[in-house]
């Protein structure tokens, strides 16, 4: 659940049934929200966690099994407030992001280690979900895990594998307290109930955990179906940080995956001229979503369709650099010699025949436009949202592209023609883009922004 989800959930346990209308107005102190919290209604009721009665006059909610969770002895005290903030300095990208094998899997199932810090004490008991989450790790981990996982446990020192609504009773025991052989058993446990319920060939699993309690996990699953992007996190902060890059990194891609989306033939439907567009690729994907490949906008106001059309339709990479990368990739993939002309600025041809005389070729630079054109066409799509203001649209630019940089489950597969630029900073980040790659990562309040300029087209 997100943190505006475990809000309504708790807000539930302490009422016996809301509408929408009311739950708006004690989160809100006004219902101008109500759209927003009925969206995440629907969300909850799709998990099963909550329930609607709409024989009544106005349809109220409630929460499912609630007898079992009130079997505890205290009630759900106030959460902690865990801000998902991501802080705007410069972050310098400490390590080179692995390429993703091009696998296409059926599922994805994120295990999230337990945490030492737990709500209330010996002879308490809760979900799952909720038992932790005095744990910023955990909370953070879980908001991320549901954006990007079809299935999500907890993998518990007691309970080895929890699911999340499983009300358990509060302990305290860590792996660190157990022999090598207990933790091996403890490994083999969790693995063998996994393989009851999923194909190993077919399944990504995701571990959110540290070093302890993924190493059984590990050794005997599928080399190539496991996923550790907490792996080189460092100390409680790099922790804490890591997880926020990897929050931030899946809201985005939730997000503009639920927008419109467009091809090069029906940039006209777009609705309005001021804006940034989101660029994804056949083949890239990001979990069970499509990658975004590129982010990008225009200076000049009311240019939004002409800036497309640079892009998908214009036969001049002198016009656009998107073109011209993804020339300079497909030249280079084929160790073609035309490749130092075509990376240079042609609009001046008599300056590129002085510096390259013959080499220059107009015949041969219209046809690896078509080449460009065609691959553009066929594999490229987009989406776009409405940004009014050029200082917000050139800021939200950078801001995505960073954030998307920054967050180590974020790269492209090996298939990817970028993989192929003779430019570093495309072929690492898995992005079209060199620019915007460390620049100030997006705040929770820009994020806020962006999804409230986007809510209107979801």
């Amino acid at each position: 659940m997100t943190p505006k989800q475990v809000e309504i959930y708790e807000l539930l346990l302490k009422n016996e049934s809301l509408t929408a209308k009311e739950m708006t107005i004690i989160l809100f102190n006004e219902n101008v929200y109500q759209s927003a919290v009925f969206s995440n209604l629907q969300k909850m009721e799709e998990l099963g966690l909550i329930v609607r009665d709409s024989l009544k006059k106005r349809t109220r909610w409630s929460v499912v099994n609630r007898d079992a969770v009130f079997q505890t002895k205290k009630i759900i005290s106030n959460k902690p407030s865990i801000s998902t903030t991501v802080e705007k300095s410069r972050v310098a990208k400490k390590q080179k992001k692995p390429i993703r094998n091009s696998i296409v899997f059926d599922k994805t199932v994120v295990l999230i280690a337990c945490a030492a810090a737990k709500r209330g004490s010996s002879g308490d008991s809760f979900p799952a979900r909720l038992l932790y989450d005095k744990s910023p790790f955990f909370t953070t981990s879980l908001t991320y895990a549901e954006i990007i996982a079809d299935d999500v446990y907890v993998i518990s020192a007691k309970h080895h594998l929890i699911s999340l609504n499983s009300i358990i009773e509060w302990y305290d025991k860590t792996l660190n307290s157990m022999t090598k052989d207990e933790v091996t058993a403890w490994g083999e446990s969790i693995v063998k109930h996994l393989s009851d319920r999923y194909n190993f060939n077919t399944t990504e699993f995701v571990i959110l955990a540290g070093k302890t309690y993924y190493t059984p996990l590990i050794k005997l699953l599928p080399k190539l179906s496991v996923s550790l992007p907490l792996k080189n996190a460092v100390g409680f902060s790099g922790q804490l940080t890591t997880r926020k890059h990897l929050l931030v990194c899946a809201k985005l891609h939730r997000l503009f995956n639920d927008l419109p989306r467009y091809q090069w033939d029906t940039i006209d439907k777009v609705s309005f001229d001021n804006g940034i567009y989101i660029v994804f690729e056949k083949g890239e994907y990001y979990y069970g979503m499509d990658r975004i490949v590129r982010v990008g906008t225009h200076t000049s106001d009311r240019r939004l369709q002409k800036r497309l059309k640079d892009h998908f339709i214009s036969k001049n990479k002198d016009g656009s650099i998107f073109r011209k990368n993804i020339g300079k990739a497909l030249l280079n993939e084929s160790n073609h010699p035309y490749l130092t002309v075509w990376s240079m600025d042609s609009s001046d041809k008599q300056n590129v025949i002085d510096k390259v005389g013959d080499s220059f070729n107009l015949v041969t630079q219209k046809s690896i436009e078509e080449e460009v054109s065609s691959y553009i066409q066929s594999n490229i799509s987009f989406t776009c949202f409405h940004v009014p203001h050029k200082e917000d649209r050139e800021r939200f630019e950078n801001a995505i592209i960073a954030s998307l940089n920054n967050s180590l489950d974020f790269h492209s597969t090996n298939k990817w023609k970028g993989v192929y630029s003779p430019e570093k900073e495309i072929a690492e980040s898995g992005l079209w883009l060199k620019k915007g790659l460390n620049e100030p990562l997006l705040s929770e309040s820009e994020y806020n922004k962006i999804y409230e300029l986007c809510l209107p087209y979801i």
